[in-house]
């Protein structure tokens, strides 16, 4: 029970809750599967300081290594594979505003010039930092996450949890007054219209009956079915058509025919001595 904590939301007056005889600890946010959690308020400012955080310690653990004279392309490597996926982590179930964007990338700035043991001072341009580290752009690998999220959502045809919140909508309540707060598709609706989810669900059908015409993956091996044993096939076995598909692989091309209007050569003879 020491893991359990107990959030109250605007419309419920806080009181102790005890199970047992542990009494629960009421708290404003906590932190669920990797990310902040809070009721009634948008969770998303104080997430992006989290991940910068925790971006930044996952850095310092390899800073000996950033630091060191080891090719570029290591570094970038390493960056991309150890320090990128924390500072991304579950980015695609967020909305972003202009602000919120700004954030990761003045961070993953920082680190390219920690990279490359430069400051602002130096007054290096960004597009030339980026051409010497070239790491992966943050903002490129949100929206990649997000837009592969928002496909999977959209071939979804059961009735998942995942599914249900996204197309929630409040039955009651009034806005506050003054422009909306971002929602997760605006992004999504300003790239492909609002019928994005249609469409990216006519994408996924078209590219499971691609894959249902012979495109597809192979099983993996323990999902593959196995032959009964003594039923190896022969070279009689085969189907006739296969047979003649492999005679006409192995022989040499067809020799092109020599044009019409080409004069005749006389057949070339072989005159052997008399005996």
């Amino acid at each position: 029970m020491d893991k359990t904590k107990i959030m109250f939301n605007v419309h419920v007056t806080p009181m102790p809750v005890v199970v047992g005889s542990t009494k629960l600890e009421v708290v404003d946010e906590y932190v669920y599967l990797g990310q902040i959690v809070r009721l009634g308020k948008s969770n998303f400012d104080r997430e992006v300081n989290r991940r910068i955080q925790l971006g930044w310690a996952a850095f310092g653990k390899l800073r000996h290594i950033f630091s060191s004279d080891i090719p570029q392309n290591l570094k970038t490597k390493l960056y991309n594979q150890c320090v990128l996926p924390v500072m991304t982590y579950g980015t695609e179930t967020w909305s972003f505003t202009a602000g919120r964007m700004r954030k990761l990338k003045v961070a993953q700035r920082a680190m390219e010039r920690a990279m490359l043991g430069v400051s602002l001072r130096d007054k290096l341009r960004n597009e030339d930092i980026r051409s010497r580290t070239r790491v992966t752009d943050i903002a490129q690998r949100i929206s990649k996450l997000k837009w592969q999220w928002a496909g999977h959502i959209a071939r979804r045809t059961d009735n998942r949890w995942g599914r249900k919140v996204l197309e929630w909508q409040p039955r009651t309540g009034r806005r506050s007054v003054g422009r909306p707060p971002t929602r997760w598709s605006d992004d999504l609706v300003r790239h492909a219209g609002s019928r994005w989810m249609q469409s990216r669900r006519a994408l996924g059908q078209v590219t499971s009956a691609r894959q249902g015409r012979g495109g597809a993956r192979r099983a993996p091996r323990q999902c593959r079915a196995r032959r009964p044993p003594g039923r190896t096939p022969t070279l009689l076995s085969l189907r006739p058509t296969a047979i003649a598909s492999r005679l006409r692989a192995t022989q040499s091309p067809p020799q092109r025919p020599a044009p019409t209007n080409a004069p005749l050569r006389a057949p070339y003879t072989t005159h052997l001595p008399q005996p």
